[in-house]
């Protein structure tokens, strides 16, 4: 690796990675980053940023960064939210927060962004680079609520980057690729409304369970898991309910919920449309009333070419192997909220081929990849603003 000479300096990795542990040891839920901000701003404050802009209710925190000569907005985003997770690692720094954790690794991307400073205090670039920590990506909800918070208005963004530590690839390689980098996803509930009755005579009520058998069956027809962008669709039945368990009850009501997924934004409000749909014709089949509610939604992250191209640039000027990925994650990333209005790129960091997963008890960020990530960010600003 060709770690910037910025980053070679024990004091300030040192304190950057401490910094990475205190996040961890204190991590937040979704939509409850006050404290993660807190400890972002004691860290960044002291570097004399150039505007500090406060977000959602002060749960996201962005810090402005000017060059030494007019140019372009650049804005590179952290998420910081944890997890409701029970952490099992035993380290120093673990989870004070029972249940809680850090296990998706933003305490990481988070202290990786802020060890930028170095290089951004130098100000050898034009323009301006935003420094964004945003809340909620966990839940879908942090990069829209963010966006359209009046204050964002002052740093709307030219263009805008973001990464993932990715453990099963090689520590330090940068996994890029352009169009569709993650899915786009959301959640669908459908309640099905009828009567009960008693189970001697369910002929006088109106039972879901054949409703909620065709709603099954609807599903499975509706997925392609072929993994092609303009094709693939996938239809996850998670979670499915019919009454209760009274042996003398007809059941008059059922539930079930699934989670969608595309490789494009089109292809999931389409996706959408199609299973609201087939919920209402199958309730007005039977008799039954649906009521239908979407959740946690995630629009495809999308990385422009250019902004590929230049994150290919910086990642061999960086030392990094460059992994051209053919195919998009299955997975989702909010970040997508920003590449639907801006160009932009999103990169996956190896986080090591053995590494514990994300969003398993014992997995925590690799300290290792802190000035890794750190000199790629320093390389991917120098290449989109030089």
């Amino acid at each position: 690796m060709l770690i910037s000479d910025l980053y070679q300096s024990s004091v300030w990795l040192n304190q950057v990675t401490e910094f990475r542990h205190q996040l961890h040891a204190r991590p937040c839920l979704s939509g409850e980053e006050a404290e993660t901000v807190a400890l972002i701003s004691d860290f960044l404050m002291p570097t004399a940023p150039d505007r500090v802009v406060p977000l959602v209710s002060g749960t996201g925190i962005a810090f402005v960064y000017k060059g030494s000569r007019p140019g372009i907005r650049l804005l590179l985003r952290a998420d910081t939210d944890a997890l409701p997770i029970q952490e099992v690692n035993v380290f120093e720094y673990k989870s004070r927060v029972h249940a809680v954790s850090h296990k998706c690794g933003h305490d990481g991307h988070t202290a990786m962004l802020a060890g930028l400073v170095p290089f951004l205090k130098k100000g050898d670039f034009p323009g301006e680079v935003v420094l964004l920590f945003q809340p909620a990506e966990e839940v879908g909800l942090g990069a829209s609520a963010v966006i359209a918070d009046p204050a964002f208005q002052s740093i709307t963004p030219d263009f805008v980057a973001g990464l993932h530590n990715l453990p099963g690839y090689p520590t330090g390689n940068i996994l890029l690729r352009e169009g569709a980098f993650t899915a786009a996803s959301e959640g669908i509930t459908i309640h099905l409304d009828g009567k009960t009755a008693h189970a001697a005579y369910p002929e006088t009520g109106l039972s879901p369970a054949l409703a909620l058998a065709q709603l099954l069956t609807g599903f499975e027809g509706m997925k392609n898991p072929v993994p092609d962008t303009s094709e693939f669709h996938l239809v996850t039945v998670i979670y499915a309910r019919l009454g209760t368990p009274a042996f003398g009850t007809a059941p008059g009501d059922a539930i079930i919920a699934a989670t969608l997924r595309t490789f494009s934004n089109q292809g999931i409000d389409s996706l959408k449309s199609r299973l609201l749909s087939l919920a209402n014709e199958v309730a007005g089949r039977h008799g039954l009333v649906a009521g239908v509610s979407f959740n946690d939604p995630f629009r495809a992250t999308l990385s422009d070419p250019a902004m590929v191209m230049a994150a290919s640039e910086a990642a061999k000027a960086s030392g990094c192997k460059v992994v051209m990925m053919q195919e998009p994650f299955r997975w989702s990333e909010d970040f997508g909220q920003f590449t639907e209005r801006w160009p932009g790129v999103f990169a996956g960091l190896g986080a090591g081929m053995n590494h514990a997963a994300l969003h398993t008890p014992d997995y925590d960020f690799p300290d290792e990849l802190i000035p890794i990530g750190m000199t790629f960010w320093e390389n991917l600003v120098s290449q989109i603003l030089k």
